[in-house]
């Protein structure tokens, strides 16, 4: 019988166990690599989703108030108590605006029910009645908004009411918030009932959202959550002509190799932010243009 040769040998053991870990080496590796590029893909997917969701939300919020005050006073009457700004929060806004009025489903409605008591005409509903705020993630909050508008009534009536809006957050130190638009109820029998406003969240993980007010005499903005009513508190937010607007997005997961020493609250999120000034060109004006006027001046006399 013919002896096996040496080259026809197995590999023995020791040679077994280099290659497994060889192997298991550059498994653990591979897998490393790959859990890596993972987790950075989803950050920055994340970041990206986030900041494309802020964006939006940003465009929204100036959009609107672009339009703040947009034929509120429709027949000019001096005895209106509806304001186009409503409140001026450093972190919340309150505002009015004829923002259907080039719907005809709903341009009319509620208004013309609304119209017909101590004013002939009537532009805006309740539901035209906006505010921009903070709240938990939960939708709680432990502010309450409180002004004055003229809501009540089936009909306008000259007269003004209590207006809450609860479960908000007017000093944003724990993040993150959810940002909420806010309006009111056009059936005014839901007065003073929970349903009565209207919360509908735009965007999450929102680290922080504030104004600054511009009028004719510098800045100016209502120190307190109880808006004041007065001749001249309501004289200055009258006297608007710029908004300064600051939404910051942070993200949604932590990056524990990111630390920000200005934010402690939320030191290992990632954060973002939108600003700029907007110009709400119909501030003081009564009723809308009429672009089918004719403006042509007279000729002289030949």
């Amino acid at each position: 019988m013919r002896a096996r040769e040496s080259n026809d040998r197995g590999m023995s053991l020791i040679e077994v166990l280099v290659a497994t870990a060889i192997m298991a080496v550059a498994v653990v590796v591979a897998l490393t690599v790959y859990d890596a590029s993972r987790k950075a893909f989803s950050k920055g997917e994340n970041a990206t989703e986030q900041q494309e969701s802020v964006r939006i939300a940003f465009d929204l919020m100036t959009s609107q108030i672009r339009m703040l005050g947009l034929n509120a006073n429709p027949d000019g009457d001096p005895a209106r108590p509806d304001e186009q700004l409503e409140g001026a929060l450093d972190h919340a806004i309150i505002f009015r605006g004829d923002f259907d009025r080039m719907d005809p489903a709903t341009a009319l409605t509620p208004e013309t029910s609304l119209a017909g008591g101590a004013f002939r005409t009537v532009s805006t509903g309740n539901d035209e009645i906006v505010a921009y705020v903070l709240s938990k993630p939960d939708g709680t909050g432990p502010d309450t908004i409180t002004f004055q508008a003229d809501v009540k009534e089936s009909q306008r009536d000259g007269s003004v009411e209590p207006v809450a809006i609860s479960n908000v957050v007017l000093n944003p130190t724990s993040p993150p918030y959810t940002l909420y638009r806010i309006t009111l109820e056009n059936n005014q029998a839901a007065y003073g009932s929970p349903g009565f406003l209207v919360r509908t969240p735009v965007v999450e993980n929102v680290r922080d959202l504030t104004f600054a007010y511009y009028g004719t005499s510098g800045t100016f903005e209502d120190a307190s959550a109880t808006i004041p009513e007065n001749v001249p508190a309501k004289g200055t937010r009258s006297g608007l002509t710029r908004v300064h607007i600051s939404l910051v997005g942070m993200t949604r997961q932590q990056d524990l190799n990111y630390v920000d020493p200005s934010d402690p609250a939320s030191a290992h999120h990632r954060k973002f932010e939108l600003k700029g000034d907007v110009t709400p060109r119909n501030m003081r004006f009564k009723g809308i243009q009429d672009l089918n006027a004719d403006v042509t001046p007279p000729t002289k006399p030949a």
